[in-house]
C-alpha cells in the first residue's frame, strides 16, 4: 500500500498546506476513479450521476446553466452531456414557464430507475473506510468546508 510520502517523495513542497492541497487533489482523482468503476455497470459517467442526483431533488427541473454551477468540472460541455442524457432517455427538456428562452432539464423515469438501482447498492458504491468513524469524518468535512469557502472567495 502506498503512503502519501511515497506518492510525493520526489516533490519538494514549500509548506504542509501545499502538500495537503496536492493530497486532496490526488484523493479527488482516486475517488472519481473508484466511483467510475462502481457506475460502469449502470452505463453512466460520474458527471451524469451527479446531474441525475441533482435533478431528482427538483419537481420542475433545472436550467442547464444552473446545473453547471453544481458540477465540479465547469469546463465540461454541459449542453452536450445533457443532450446525450436526453437521447438515452435519462432526462427530458421543457421550456421554462416564465422565460421561454430557457429550457429546464427534468429527470425521466429511466434516470430515476438508475438512481434507485444505485441506491439499492449504496453500500457497494459508498466507500467504507476502516478506522474512519463519523466523528473523524465530521472534523474532516469541517476542514474541507474551510477550503471550499476559500476557493469560492478566490475564484472569479
Amino acid at each position: 500500500m502506498m503512503t502519501i510520502e511515497d506518492i510525493y517523495k520526489n516533490i519538494p513542497f514549500t509548506s504542509y498546506q501545499n502538500k495537503a492541497f496536492a493530497s486532496i487533489m490526488y484523493l479527488g482523482v482516486m475517488g472519481e476513479r473508484y466511483i467510475e468503476t462502481k457506475l460502469a455497470e449502470f452505463n453512466i459517467s460520474t458527471q451524469q450521476f451527479r446531474i441525475l442526483r441533482l435533478l431528482r431533488r427538483t419537481t420542475d427541473g433545472m436550467p442547464i446553466y444552473t446545473i453547471a454551477q453544481y458540477l465540479p468540472d465547469r469546463k465540461s460541455d454541459i449542453s452536450r452531456l445533457i443532450e446525450r442524457m436526453h437521447k438515452s432517455g435519462l432526462v427530458s427538456r421543457k421550456r421554462d414557464k416564465k422565460d421561454k428562452r430557457v429550457y429546464n432539464v427534468l429527470i425521466n423515469q429511466a434516470g430515476l430507475n438508475i438512481l434507485a438501482a444505485i441506491d439499492s447498492k449504496e453500500g457497494d458504491i459508498n466507500f467504507d473506510i476502516p478506522d474512519f468513524n463519523e466523528e473523524k469524518a465530521k472534523i474532516l468535512y469541517e476542514h474541507l468546508q474551510v477550503l471550499v469557502d476559500a476557493f469560492y472567495k478566490a475564484l472569479p
